[in-house]
């Protein structure tokens, strides 16, 4: 079946979902709510439709799934800035909960209804075609992925209360054995995404739903959400590193506030719809330096780790992570369509990857300006071929917009605690490291542990082993012969 999209059609579904959200707004207000519609449509108005205006005007055309996730990275960084924005400038004039209800809808509606000009003068002609298969969807492995979610809420259900388990290990072993079917060729390669993704979101929810109390690895960030709600506005200056990060402090709120979904339910349910994506993107980055089946497998490796799941309980780094996926995206993309606008969305993606997360913005920093000294060195030079934005420039610019938002709020809390575990390498890791008493490293290698837990360390040993030598691979095919890209 030929589906005709054009700009036309674009604005009228955009105003659609904008007008059902005020709608849905109206009625609640009069007390005659209908169940769910203002948080569906509020979930899918904030997370989806400004990041596609965005990327629509940009006039980037890219497959339909890079469209989908970068339009959802741009609707996060949207969310957090626009947040961040009027929290700054509202109290400047007389308005003092900027983080509320009124101000919120009214700001992020206009700025919606500006963008849907932006992009109605910029692609008056735009129009394009793509065919939807109806067989795909009655594909049984389709059925069968979907049921994935399904089943581990399920499971997970029986589990908390019923105390059995079952269902979850049969779920389990299917999961187990789909990597066999990618190696034999017998689940088709179209349906890879959908695969990956079904397998992902269900660990996560297999975690996050678990129990009927909120399982979070730092209590601090539903608090420090909370606190913003209770507030109406977020106060950079308070002494601690979450305040600083906008992906608890003022994402969560936001999307608590427009869409009238508990924070809790926020921190349970829509944060790890966004987290299991990441796998999704990371299959592309793979599929664009190996082929399907290997993206896939390396994909399935990461799902596979034991402390995947346990990411749905750190706010800050499933978010994070969402903008590393996309960088690494842009990077190893080389389309013509990215050529000229990569640029200003790595900017965008870095400043939120700032915003979200101080350990994984300072890895990405360490990354770029190990990449630069590896394609400096006369070695590797002209062998290596980086991404356009990826230079001197980017890496400076990105290191001041790091430095300057962690010295600059929460009375610099995250810039001292850098700098005290970087003290605390120089006098502990490095100068202990081989003493047997005092090593971690080598206490785990050394210390017994149950079956279980032995097999369990044994898998990331080798795991590790092979990290290392595809590493020293790849070092010697630049050494040679062979350019790689990244």
């Amino acid at each position: 079946m030929e589906i005709k999209v054009t700009t036309r059609k674009v604005l009228l579904v955009v105003l659609s979902i904008q007008l059902a959200l005020l709608g849905s707004i109206g009625l609640d207000k009069i007390d005659t709510s209908i169940p769910l519609v203002r948080q569906v449509v509020g979930f899918i108005y904030l997370t989806f439709v400004p990041g596609f205006l965005l990327l629509r005007t940009l006039k980037i055309r890219a497959s339909t799934l890079e469209t989908f996730l970068f339009s959802i990275g741009l609707s996060l960084s949207f969310v957090m800035f626009t947040g961040f924005t009027m929290n700054n400038l509202y109290p400047l004039i007389g308005i003092e909960k900027p983080i509320s209800e009124v101000p919120l809808v009214i700001t992020i509606s206009i700025f919606v209804s500006s963008l849907c000009l932006v992009y109605y003068l910029r692609n008056k002609e735009f129009s394009t075609s793509f065919f939807l298969n109806l067989h795909d969807l009655r594909f049984p492995w389709v059925s069968f992925s979907l049921l994935f979610p399904c089943l581990a809420a399920l499971g997970t259900y029986l589990l908390s209360f019923y105390s059995n388990n079952i269902l979850l290990l049969i779920l389990l072993s299917i999961l187990s054995l789909i990597p066999t079917l990618v190696v034999f060729t017998k689940l088709p390669k179209r349906i890879y995404p959908l695969v990956i993704w079904a397998i992902s979101i269900s660990l996560l929810l297999n975690y996050a739903l678990l129990s009927t109390h909120f399982i979070l690895a730092d209590p601090m960030e539903l608090y420090a959400a909370n606190l913003t709600i209770a507030n109406n506005s977020w106060d950079a200056h308070i002494p601690n590193n979450i305040n600083a990060l906008l992906s608890v402090t003022m994402l969560c709120p936001v999307i608590s506030i427009v869409s009238h979904i508990s924070p809790e339910f926020v921190i349970k349910i829509i944060y790890p719809l966004f987290f299991s994506l990441v796998p999704v993107g990371l299959y592309l980055v793979f599929k664009k330096q190996t082929n399907d089946k290997i993206a896939f497998l390396s994909t399935f490796f990461l799902i596979s780790i034991p402390s995947f799941p346990y990411i749905a309980g750190l706010l800050r780094q499933e978010i994070a992570e969402i903008f590393l996926m996309l960088i690494l995206l842009l990077i190893v993309n080389r389309e013509n369509h990215f050529i000229t606008s990569n640029s200003a969305l790595s900017i965008v993606f870095a400043l939120s990857l700032v915003v979200s997360h101080y350990a994984v913005s300072y890895i990405l920093m360490f990354s770029l300006i190990g990449a630069l000294i590896l394609k400096s060195l006369p070695i590797f030079k002209k062998k290596i071929h980086t991404a356009k934005f990826v230079s001197p420039n980017f890496c400076a610019l990105y290191l001041v917009l790091l430095l300057g938002w962690y010295l600059y709020t929460s009375s610099s809390s995250v810039f001292n605690t850098i700098i005290g575990f970087f003290n605390d390498v120089r006098r502990t890791v490095i100068s202990e490291f081989l003493d047997p008493e005092t090593s971690t490293a080598l206490n785990i290698l050394q210390t017994r542990y149950p079956l279980s837990v032995s097999v369990q360390k044994l898998l990331i040993i080798i795991c590790v082993i092979f990290i290392v030598i595809g590493i020293l691979y790849a070092f010697y095919k630049l050494a040679k012969h062979e350019a790689i890209g990244f």
